[in-house]
């Protein structure tokens, strides 16, 4: 049984790893250069990060272009064009991989989303009760921030709270809470397309940007880049914020009006505006746009 103090590093350095291909999954990827990131040889990172996330990493790799490729569906690029821009091969390339995960062809697949508004997946996820139409909006400035994280790859189930217990223990025990203190959350995969064990989580806490940091900290960092973000309040069950994240891209997609930035949206979250009876949250939640 390995030590918390090497499980917390191991922990560390894949999630640069699974940081640096979220930002470039569609590159041409080398085994050689992950390992180099989470400063690991070849043959220790290949067995440690299949025991850190459950898979190997070129299974993450295509199932995170995969995932792209589905928006990317639904944003009307071509089929052609979406297997370059997700980093596959060729177009044959993405078609096979494609047929592999999700058992039909891509334009099989997109032409079923397209009668029923559902996608066509193994287990297939129930959507939301509640249907959002106009959610309204706005785009504001983000500053820069610097944040501590948690991250859960699992089922949204008790084991997220679990993740929010330890990062929030350790930001009390190095006096870094206030009652300014801004907490931050990442889902990192559409809950419809992803199995439920691979689905990633990070619970995360803003931090001062001077904090210095230790050898041995159980939690991981990370800088969340300023730039303009679209802003919407969503008030519900966290179970309807799947519905509510797809309902705000459809409306930001259909204006046509703002580029998505390809990396980064987050919710924040406000303990005081918890309702327990109801289990009703009021969350903000920012979807990063470019800078045109």
């Amino acid at each position: 049984m390995l030590k918390e103090q090497t499980q917390n590093a191991y922990k560390k350095s894949v999630n640069a790893v699974l940081n640096y291909v979220e930002k470039n999954y569609s590159s041409n990827l080398q085994l050689e250069q992950l390992a180099s990131i989470g400063n690991f040889s070849p043959y220790h990172f290949h067995r440690i990060f299949k025991a850190v996330t459950g898979e190997t990493h070129q299974d993450f790799i295509n199932r995170k272009r995969l995932e792209k490729a589905v928006h990317k569906m639904e944003e009307g690029f071509s089929f052609t064009q979406i297997a370059y821009d997700t980093g596959f091969a060729s177009p044959a390339h993405f078609s096979h991989a494609f047929k592999k995960f999700y058992k039909k062809t891509p334009r099989d697949f997109f032409s079923v989303y397209k009668k029923t508004g559902i996608y066509p997946v193994t287990e297939q996820k129930t959507d939301t009760a509640v249907i959002y139409t106009d959610i309204p909006y706005s785009v504001k400035q983000c500053p820069e921030y610097r944040i501590a994280y948690v991250r859960h790859i699992g089922s949204y189930d008790f084991r997220i709270g679990i993740a929010w217990k330890k990062l929030m223990g350790w930001a009390r025990e190095n006096k870094l809470i206030t009652a300014e203190s801004m907490r931050i959350s990442f889902s990192h995969n559409d809950p419809r397309l992803c199995p439920d064990n691979k689905v990633m989580y990070d619970a995360c806490v803003v931090i001062p940007g001077d904090y210095t940091v230790k050898g041995d900290e159980p939690v991981s960092f990370r800088t969340i880049h300023s730039g303009p973000f679209i802003s919407a309040f969503f008030e519900g069950s966290p179970f309807d914020l799947p519905g509510f994240y797809m309902a705000l891209y459809k409306k930001i997609i259909s204006q046509n009006t703002l580029t998505l930035f390809d990396e980064r949206d987050f919710c924040i979250h406000n303990e005081s505006v918890f309702d327990q009876i109801r289990g009703k949250f009021q969350n903000e939640i920012r979807i990063a746009v470019k800078d045109e």
